[in-house]
């Protein structure tokens, strides 16, 4: 490649290919055009189609293959016969901006004041391309758009002034712009007024001479304006004195300005633009994510408001300058804690500026000058902000002002150092709302949440178990309705600890009955301030709960609820009784395939009768643990003489049914096969609720003592392996009336038995085989040694 084509720094004219595809009748395919090679290429452009004249896009229907910049300042030592050096371009020579002041005028048809608007303008002239920017000056309270009239741009001159015979319109420049003179632009008449010092030193340079500035001139707004004031009277005070008296007889009331607001006035025009300005501190370590804060405190003096800024702290994540509480009164600590123990009546009363918040102007309770000093600690807003600094302006005006000397700053480290705080906890956020708690918390505790456990013995235990109270709403001294007469039913349900409420609805009361509380876990509130989830322990009768910010006192529980907590168990349902005598007939049909052998190994071998001992001791050996009054209520349901046994017909009737064939089948073990009458319940629930009185006395001494001595004496027989109707019949001596007396008993106890016992315990014995001092029948000592019964029924 020749040399002279590329060289650094230095430009070479074009050359001329005439090897070209087309003169050659080469086809014009790649690789045959070799004058597009770039290396031959002087500019390596696109060629454009299109020009701008005017501001506006205009095509070209001549476009030159190659395009050759002019040779500006530089000679290529090289190249023979080069001409003279051209002239600097424009573009390089220095750009000056020229400024020029102007206006036009705007006329006003429609008003009574003004006929003609005076719009001040100032047109810049750039000098690199000769374009113009014309922008309006501001105006205050003009109610006009204001700011860039006509963009940059070359101006044509208007056609009234275009010479003749040119292609291009000529364009504005600064020969066009003469003080004292109007210049035509896009139909605006513009008055240039004058000039500032770079312009007029730019034309001097060269050669245009230049007039003196002129002033802008008045319009008729500024001047009816100014007419207006002009017009106006001063008000004296035999003026106020006058204007009181007639408000005075017209309405009683004079229109005076408290002394509030005239010494606010006072020491606005006092004061206006002082402030003090200290440096304070804010120690957030103790929160996730915490730090010490520097912070910014500057009182106005004019009004007494604060205002806490944050300055830029390098490589801090944080913004630079940010406002942390703006311009405001800030309340004390004691003036909050009172307001928000105030009542909403009592806050309405007051007057409104007196409400504590944001933004809002406050007459008294608020930071002072006199409550700022170095070492002090301001709570602001809950932030502790101690100050540790101030600047000298501060200091000369507490010592002037107040004779106080503030001191020398306070060490920050040093501060926070003699006052630790806690290291941060994380602690779980509040509950939103949404869902359970539990299912929440496990979304904050894992990255990968999992169900919260379930405890299924407890669900399975106590599966519609619901205890039942009656409350009524504690009235709240803030009230608006009447609380006092609202009576609810809380409803606490076992299984899962859940509690729900429901209002009982009164006639003409103006409140709707119905759901109050939807079923979900509620939270009490201890005196440590943690939270712990009610229990059924919570709620006793006289006593005042909290659920969710209302108070309700508990009046009374329901009778289940009672012997709930009581620790009596409620007595078997019916279901319970039909599943006993089925598991009865299905151990029946594997052990006696006939109903005679069931009968006789039953216990009717002994009377021909079957007791509530025989069937206990028969639900004893196919290991079922069956209630005392569970084994009545079966008897009960078969015995139909009511003698209370069941003899042969009545344990037929009781294994088969209606059918009284010999031979035992497997349809009538069925729930379905029998039905318990209201009868039978009625009897059971009296054998229940003789038991439980029974029961209540479990915790005196002589019941304790009579179930120790009838435990021994039943281990005693079991030692020896004898059968109750065995040891009957030795105690009773085989006496002619088939019972046991109390002589008899205390001779077989000590011969037979070798059972040696004091006088008080053979009196405790006596009391519970024997009461009233009435013989014993085999019924009744077998009933005390098998159900551990303690006086006797």
């Amino acid at each position: 490649m020749p040399a002279n084509l590329i060289r650094m720094g230095h430009t070479t004219k074009a050359q001329t290919i005439h090897a070209t595809p087309q003169a050659q009748g080469v086809p014009l395919l790649p690789g045959c055009n070799f004058h597009d090679d770039p290396l031959m290429k002087r500019s390596l452009k696109k060629c454009s189609y299109m020009d701008k004249k005017f501001g506006a896009p205009t095509f070209v229907a001549d476009v030159p293959t190659h395009f050759e910049p002019p040779i500006y300042g530089k000679i290529d030592p090289m190249e023979e016969g080069v001409g003279e050096r051209l002239p600097t371009p424009p573009w390089l020579a220095q750009h000056n901006i020229l400024r020029f002041n102007a206006y036009f005028k705007e006329p006003i048809l429609e008003s009574d004041v003004e006929t003609v608007r005076i719009r001040k303008c100032v047109i810049y002239y750039h000098t690199e391309d000769r374009t113009i920017l014309v922008r309006e000056l501001s105006q205050v309270n003009s109610g006009m758009q204001q700011g860039v009239l006509i963009k940059r741009h070359c101006i044509p001159l208007d056609a009234s002034e275009q010479p003749a015979g040119l292609e291009e319109p000529k364009v504005l420049g600064p020969e066009h712009f003469i003080v004292g003179q109007e210049v035509t632009v896009y139909g605006k008449r513009f008055m240039v007024i004058g000039v500032d010092s770079n312009t007029r030193n730019h034309l001097t340079d060269l050669g245009y001479t230049v007039p003196e500035n002129m002033e802008w001139p008045a319009d008729n707004q500024f001047e009816a304006l100014c007419a207006k004031k002009a017009k106006r009277q001063q008000v004296t005070s035999e003026h106020m004195d006058m204007k009181r008296h007639h408000e005075y007889g017209a309405t009683g009331l004079i229109s005076i300005p408290s002394p509030r607001k005239v010494a606010r006035t006072q020491k606005f025009l006092q004061h206006g633009g002082e402030k003090l300005k200290f440096m304070a501190a804010w120690d957030d370590r103790d929160m996730p994510h915490g730090d010490l804060r520097m912070l910014q405190i500057n009182y106005f003096l004019e009004d007494d408001t604060i205002q806490v800024l944050e300055p830029p702290v390098n490589n801090s994540g944080r913004e630079g300058c940010t406002k942390v509480v703006t311009r405001q009164r800030c309340p004390k600590v004691e003036h909050r804690r009172a307001f928000a123990n105030e009542g909403l009546f009592d806050n309405l009363k007051k007057d409104a500026k007196q409400h504590l918040t944001f933004g809002v102007d406050m007459d008294y309770g608020y930071y002072t000058a006199d409550d700022l000093a170095i070492g002090k600690v301001l709570d602001i807003h809950g932030r502790s902000l101690v100050l540790y600094d101030c600047d000298e302006m501060t200091r000369d005006w507490y010592w002037k002002e107040r004779g106080i000397d503030l001191g020398a700053p306070i060490n920050v480290q040093d501060y926070f150092k003699t006052h630790p705080k806690a290291p941060p906890r994380l602690r779980p956020p509040p509950h939103h709302g949404i869902g359970s708690e539990e299912d929440s918390l496990e979304s904050w505790k894992n990255l990968m949440p999992k169900a919260p456990k379930r405890n299924h013995e407890k669900e399975t235990k106590y599966a519609g178990k619901i205890l039942s109270y009656a409350l009524r709403m504690v009235p709240s001294p803030n009230a608006l309705i009447e609380e006092e007469g609202r009576h609810f039913i809380l409803s606490y349900y076992l299984e899962n600890d859940t509690l729900s409420i429901g209002e009982i609805g009164i006639n003409n009361s103006g409140l709707m009955g119905g759901k109050y509380l939807a079923r979900q876990r509620v939270k009490r509130l201890l005196p440590d301030g943690s939270y712990k989830w009610y229990t059924p322990e919570d709620f006793k009768v006289g006593e005042v709960i909290t659920v969710l910010s209302k108070q309700f006192r508990v009046l009374e529980m329901d009778s289940a609820t009672e012997k709930f907590l009581g620790g009596i168990v409620d007595p078997s349902t019916p279901e319970d009784i039909k599943r006993l005598v089925v598991s009865m007939r299905d151990a029946m049909l594997l052990k006696h395939p006939r109903v005679q052998e069931a009968f006789r190994a039953i216990g009717g071998h002994t009377n021909n009768n079957i007791d509530v001992s025989d069937i206990i001791e028969f639900f004893r050996t196919i290991n079922l643990d069956v209630k005392r009054e569970d084994a009545k209520t079966i008897m009960s349901m078969f015995d139909h003489d009511g003698d209370g046994v069941l003899n042969y017909n009545e344990f037929v009737a009781m294994v088969q049914g209606d059918e009284y064939s010999l031979n035992m089948d497997e349809l009538s073990n069925t729930t379905k096969q029998f039905k318990i009458t209201s009868d039978d319940m009625f009897k059971q629930t009296q054998a229940y609720t003789r038991d439980a009185i029974q029961s209540a006395h479990e915790n005196s001494v002589f019941t304790k003592k009579c179930e120790k001595l009838v435990t021994a004496l039943r281990d005693k027989i079991a030692q020896r392996r004898c059968q109750f109707l065995d040891v009957f019949r030795v105690l009773s001596g085989h006496s002619l009336d088939s019972q046991l007396h109390a002589e008899d008993f205390r001779h077989g106890l000590k011969e037979f038995l070798g059972f040696v016992l004091s006088p008080e315990e053979e009196s405790v014995l006596e009391q519970a085989f024997f009461p009233g001092g009435q013989p014993c029948n085999l019924q009744r000592f077998c009933c005390v040694l098998e159900s551990d019964n303690k006086l006797g029924a």
